[in-house]
């Protein structure tokens, strides 16, 4: 579920309990997930090729258009390959992805995931921006650290449902478009702004938020998963509906389990707009470069929930993503599913987090 975001509330996570030690954050491998029972419907392997478009209707829809800002400089991202020292005197813990927001290649000044501009020093690897022969996506975890996300009836967190199908997710695509990269690829805090320049600082071709929806306002026969795009952005009207179709199709399958899906009157790829006809979420707000956010499903619903319990679905919906990441960089597919946004009041403002956003050390 995504929640307007503050300097840190909506992107900042906390950790519950020690993070394990990850993989680098570009294309982090996973084992491979075990096969579904025999009892579960068919998961169908994620195809090697983009699949054919599947229209959902919604092509009369048309979006707003508003002015976006000049883009910040394309520096491109460094990782701590060791833990390595701040400008202030602390450190930085290794695995890190960091924003390249000033500084020189030798001495980079970076933003760390709790917004916090900074000198590093020590063990770096630079990563360079895209170029006009490269292809690289963003692949962003929602939530994390502190900021929980939405809840499972069994008290599954969705900050941690979202990492593994990212994990995945960056996994499938290996090999299918140029270069992955995680805004985190483990438990931590990371503000909008952070996930916001790594994306610029990078240009990436594409950027996707891995969100799981909550408070379902209605129930449906098909599943009620949505797509946010920009309305500052030309090209994130076709990502959603893109990301959206792909998303939809797979989930389908699993009607005859759900029954039911949890949804929204206006369910589909849509935008939504805040005050001055901006943006309403953060993350599109901010950014310079094309992202999506994804709500695939809905975590707060007994069988949606269940239904992402197994490992075979969540490899299944992973692929999915992966699916419409390559549609959108790599192919010429249209998408659909556009739907005109009902006209909603603000969200109400997120409860304080305890405590404060702390850097991986």
């Amino acid at each position: 579920m995504v929640l307007l975001a503050g300097p840190c509330l909506a992107a900042c996570t906390s950790s519950g309990g020690t993070p394990s030690a990850a993989p680098s954050p570009t294309l982090t491998p996973t084992s491979s997930p075990p096969t579904a029972p025999a009892s579960t419907p068919p998961v169908t392997p994620s195809p090697t090729t983009t699949p054919a478009a599947i229209d959902y209707g919604g092509q009369g829809v048309r979006w707003p258009r508003v002015a976006r800002s000049a883009p910040p400089p394309a520096l491109g991202a460094v990782v701590t390959l060791d833990r390595v020292q701040r400008g202030d005197g602390g450190t930085l813990a290794a695995g890190l992805t960091l924003p390249r927001v000033g500084g020189t290649a030798a001495a980079p000044v970076v933003l760390t995931p709790c917004g916090t501009r900074t000198l590093v020093t020590g063990s770096l690897r630079r990563i360079p921006p895209s170029g006009p022969h490269d292809v690289l996506v963003v692949i962003d975890p929602g939530h994390g650290g502190r900021a929980e996300g939405t809840h499972a009836p069994d008290g599954t967190r969705e900050k941690d449902v979202v990492l593994d199908l990212a994990r995945r997710a960056a996994v499938d695509l290996r090999g299918r478009v140029g270069r992955v990269v995680l805004t985190r690829d483990r438990d931590l805090e990371a503000t909008i702004g952070f996930r916001v320049a790594l994306a610029d600082a990078l240009r990436a071709d594409l950027a996707l938020s891995v969100h799981l929806n909550a408070s379902p306002e209605t129930t449906r026969s098909s599943p009620g998963t949505s797509a946010y795009g920009s309305v500052a952005d030309p090209a994130g009207r076709r990502a959603a509906g893109v990301v959206y179709a792909s998303v939809r199709h797979y989930l389908e399958q699993w009607t005859p389990t759900v029954r039911r899906w949890a949804a929204n009157p206006d369910s589909g790829a849509l935008y939504r707009l805040g005050r001055n006809g901006q943006d309403y979420y953060g993350l599109l707000r901010q950014a310079h470069v094309t992202w999506v956010i994804a709500e695939s499903a809905y975590l707060s619903a007994p069988r949606e929930a269940a239904l992402l319990a197994r490992p075979a679905v969540r490899a299944g919906l992973a692929g999915a993503l992966a699916d419409g990441v390559v549609a959108v960089t790599s192919a010429d597919t249209p998408g659909s599913g556009w739907r005109r946004p009902l006209t909603r009041p603000a969200d109400p403002p997120a409860p304080p987090l305890p405590g404060r956003c702390v850097d991986p050390a």
